[in-house]
C-alpha cells in the first residue's frame, strides 16, 4: 500500500489499485470469504470459529519465508500451543 500513494479520488488513484498484490489480496478474500460460508453451512459454530486461529499460524510462516522476519521463540511457542488447543476440538 506504500506504493499506491495518497488516497485521491481520481483516476490515475484507481488504476494505482489495479495491481498484482492488490489483486491477488481480493482474490484471496473472495477465497477466505467462500469457506468461511462452507465452513458455517457443514459444520458447527463451536468447530468452525476456533478454526480460524490456523490463519496466524499461516501468518508466521508467511512472515518467516516470505518477509524475512526473525521470530523469537516465544511466537512459535504460540503457534504450537494453538495447535495443539485446534487438535483438541477437532478432535471431539
Amino acid at each position: 500500500m506504500n506504493k499506491v500513494g495518497n488516497l485521491e479520488l481520481s483516476l490515475s488513484f484507481l488504476r494505482s489499485l489495479i495491481n498484482i498484490p492488490i489483486l491477488a489480496s481480493i482474490a484471496s478474500f473472495i477465497v477466505a470469504a467462500g469457506l468461511w460460508i462452507y465452513m458455517l453451512k457443514y459444520y458447527n459454530f463451536s468447530m468452525a470459529y476456533p478454526m480460524t486461529s490456523i490463519s496466524y499460524i499461516f501468518g508466521m510462516f508467511a512472515s518467516a519465508l516470505i518477509l524475512h522476519e526473525s521470530i523469537p521463540m516465544t511466537r512459535w511457542i504460540g503457534v504450537v500451543i494453538i495447535v495443539i488447543g485446534v487438535f483438541f476440538i477437532i478432535k471431539n
